[in-house]
C-alpha cells in the first residue's frame, strides 16, 4: 500500500488505472486519504482453480445470446432503454426453451 498525494485540485480518485488500485477513504473528521495497491490479478495473473462446469457454459450460452438479440434489437431502432429490452428477450427465450 502506498500514500498518494493528488495534484491540486483532484478531491479523490477511485478505480483501477493499469496494475494499480486507488481508493480514497474519508475519514469521520472529513479528511480524505488515498491509497494505492497493486491489483492481484493482474499482478500475479488470475489463475482459475476449477474448471468450468456445463451449468456455467449454459448460462454463459444464455447471457451470449440474450445479448446478441437486445443489441440486434437497439442498431434496428428500439428506443426502449436496454433493460426493459433485456428483460422481455430473456421471458422470451426462457418461455420457448427449457432452461
Amino acid at each position: 500500500m502506498a500514500k498518494c498525494n493528488l495534484p491540486k485540485g483532484i478531491l479523490s480518485i477511485s478505480g483501477k488505472l493499469g496494475g494499480m488500485i486507488f481508493k480514497t477513504y474519508t475519514r469521520p473528521d472529513g479528511t480524505t486519504e488515498t491509497r494505492a495497491y497493486p491489483n492481484p490479478y493482474r499482478q500475479h495473473g488470475y489463475q482459475r482453480t476449477t474448471p468450468v462446469t456445463a451449468k456455467e457454459k449454459h448460462q454463459r450460452a444464455i447471457f451470449a445470446q440474450v445479448s446478441r438479440e437486445v443489441t440486434r434489437r437497439l442498431r434496428s431502432g428500439d428506443t426502449r432503454p436496454r433493460s426493459i429490452i433485456w428483460a422481455e428477450v430473456k421471458a422470451a427465450l426462457s418461455n420457448s426453451t427449457n432452461l
